[in-house]
């Protein structure tokens, strides 16, 4: 019976110090480059099955469904080898100009937000990169290669944004 008793002791106090243990052990963000290669692989995926419309590859959640302020959305759950994603993607129009912003999830810490609209001035895409980690959003940089904290208005909407989308489509797994 003592033996029972110790063990059980035991137990509970190895289970109160590893949740102390992982309370204080935040994931590290990634490095830069890691970030941007990341990026590009869901990029290029997402991309692939555009071209391809392999059903394997992707699939459609919710396809060019009309929302109360008036963007279009389209969710997409891709899959393509050992990489497997959720995309939200809004297009709407401002002042005439098509808008798209495109909502990813990389993990459970980390998402990234590429939107982008055509200068009607230029008549040249402007995109803007984002990079959210453990709710913390960056602007991406590519020139400078480098992150910078986002903390204009632009940047919350789009954040504001995901966090109503995130709770719309549920989590990147299926």
């Amino acid at each position: 019976m003592k033996g029972t008793a110790a063990l059980r002791v035991f137990i509970a106090v190895m289970m109160i110090v590893s949740v102390f243990a992982m309370a204080g052990c935040k994931e590290e963000m990634p490095p830069y480059e890691s970030i941007v290669q990341a990026i590009d692989t869901q990029q290029q995926a997402y991309g692939e099955y555009r071209k391809t419309a392999d059903p394997d590859m992707m699939s459609y959640d919710m396809k060019d469904m009309s929302r109360p302020d008036g963007k279009r959305c389209n969710s997409y759950y891709v899959t393509s080898g050992d990489l497997k994603f959720r995309n939200v993607t809004l297009e709407y129009e401002v002042d005439g100009n098509l808008r798209v912003d495109e909502y990813n999830y990389m993990t459970d810490n980390a998402f990234y937000i590429i939107t982008s609209y055509l200068d009607a001035q230029t008549m040249m895409p402007v995109i803007t990169k984002y990079y959210v980690w453990q709710g913390t959003m960056y602007r991406i940089d590519e020139e400078a290669k480098t992150l910078t904290v986002a903390d204009d208005a632009a940047a919350a909407e789009y954040y504001s944004s995901w966090d109503s989308l995130k709770k719309m489509y549920g989590p990147q797994e299926r």
